[in-house]
């Protein structure tokens, strides 16, 4: 995959950034365990670093505009994540734990939308192709997935969290090696950035149309495994799914470039609506293997056609005014914390009554994500359209 010299740099934060989460979001709690945790104070703890992003990644953000040193702010938060989970070596005792649970999940929430914020700048200043520089993360995480599945069953779940403090050791120095940038910094008053993106009809909508788009995935995320695995299919057709829907993820980005050289952000998020109806159907429909291996191809359009629309359309929109990190950060709060939050905690006691069936309530999400970008389109207009 040929990309410029300077491509790579950033490819390799998403690298060193999504061979953590890869590491993080399946065998977490598996660590957390071997620590003397029960399920409720696990649970609590998973709920404790999703949430933290609400509140503390836009404020980091938009620390990182007004300091006007983007890089610098993407490096504090990844030697802080890196700090945090050394920590957690000696740690024990479910107090210690929980506090450090949080610290952890402040700083690594915030990132990756700075990550991406950097990065972003770099496309639009450079011309570089972000699409093929994301799916270096995309690989990384499928990569931390299977080499963590490996290291558990060969040495122990000790390892997990020697691969966390690996990989977010990559990361710190992938940051370091990326360019110095001096950018403008937003003026007036601190909270006056925030006020300044909300107060854009166009963008609120948009934050909502995607928070839906995104949030859809919350029942697949929780209760797709447990689910099939009910139905009758083995552990391993089960990670063979997962990975066909994180390739579909990798071959879009591969050919990003090209879709959003012809596609708008308003037809991009068309489609992830249309995939999230259409996927969501299958899975509640049926637990067939060839219909869920026809369904798991669109997971390049429920997940990495709204995410493409997002980093595009926020770049264009914030990143003049000097708020490309707050907006950014702003957008994984609502779309990754906020709204997904909350349909987590639904999705429980949505499969514990409905079963496969709670799919269809997912699609539903998604009709009403697909129906805000009606409405985004009206109100963005020429942004939208490109």
């Amino acid at each position: 995959m040929f990309m410029p010299a300077i491509a790579w740099r950033y490819a390799l934060f998403y690298a060193g950034a999504f061979l953590t989460l890869g590491t993080l979001l399946p065998f977490w709690p598996l660590w957390l365990e071997s620590r003397g945790l029960t399920a409720v104070e696990i649970g609590q703890l998973l709920a404790v670093f999703s949430w933290s992003k609400v509140v503390a990644t836009p404020l980091i953000g938009q620390m990182s505009d007004r300091s006007g040193r983007s890089k610098a702010a993407l490096t504090i938060v990844a030697g802080a994540s890196l700090l945090c989970y050394l920590a957690f070596l000696p740690a024990a005792g479910y107090w210690p734990l929980l506090i450090l649970q949080l610290l952890a999940g402040i700083a690594f929430q915030a990132m990756i939308p700075l990550g991406e914020n950097n990065t972003m700048q770099a496309v639009l200043r450079d011309g570089l192709d972000y699409g093929r520089i994301r799916l270096c993360g995309s690989l990384a995480f499928m990569a931390g997935t299977l080499l963590c599945g490996l290291l558990l069953r060969e040495a122990g779940t000790p390892w997990v969290l020697y691969l966390v403090i690996a990989g977010l050791a990559a990361t710190l120095l992938a940051c370091l090696q990326l360019p110095s940038d001096i950018r403008r910094r937003p003026q007036g008053r601190f909270w006056g950035g925030f006020r300044q993106l909300l107060r854009l009809p166009a963008f609120v909508v948009f934050l909502a149309a995607g928070a839906l788009l995104q949030g859809s995935h919350a029942l697949y995320y929780g209760f797709s495994s447990l689910h099939w695995q009910t139905a009758g299919l083995s552990a391993t057709t089960i990670g063979l799914l997962w990975a066909e829907g994180v390739l579909a993820e990798v071959l879009l980005f591969a050919f990003a470039g090209r879709a959003l050289a012809t596609w708008s952000t308003a037809r991009l998020l068309v489609v992830a609506g249309l995939c999230g109806i259409l996927r969501w159907g299958v899975l509640g429909s049926t637990t067939a293997l060839l219909p869920l291996l026809a369904a798991q191809l669109l997971h390049a359009g429920t997940f990495g056609a709204a995410h493409l629309a997002a980093v595009h359309y926020i770049a264009k929109v914030a990143q003049p005014q000097g708020l490309g990190g707050t907006a950014q950060s702003l957008y994984a709060a609502v779309a990754g914390g906020l709204v997904s939050g909350l349909l987590l905690l639904a999705s429980g006691p949505l499969y514990a009554s409905l079963g496969g069936a709670g799919f269809f309530v997912m699609a539903g999400v998604s009709a009403s994500g697909l129906l805000l970008t009606g409405l985004f389109q009206r109100l963005a207009g020429g942004i939208a359209a490109r």
